[in-house]
């Protein structure tokens, strides 16, 4: 088990970040970024979810963020301009 503000942690965000980012910005397999875009957005709901449970109110308003940008994105690449 990781602890709560393991590096490890960090990293995974980055890359996840990363992976929406990147696969449409050098048209290498760009279907990668709706499948990105949507892991992290179902990671957010988790998110909230979890939060929810234990009463974290602070965490969950910036999981809510985080999964509307994360919604927003999958929106815009299927939807508004599909790759």
């Amino acid at each position: 088990m990781y602890p709560p503000h393991s590096p490890d942690r960090r990293y995974r965000r980055v890359v996840g970040a990363i992976g929406v980012i990147l696969p449409a910005a050098t048209a290498v397999r760009p279907w990668l970024t709706i499948v990105a875009a949507a892991g992290l957005a179902t990671v957010m709901v988790l998110a909230i979810v979890f939060h929810l449970v234990r009463r974290e109110w602070p965490n969950i308003a910036l999981n809510v963020v985080l999964g509307i940008l994360a919604i927003a994105v999958l929106y815009g690449r299927l939807v508004v301009e599909p790759l």
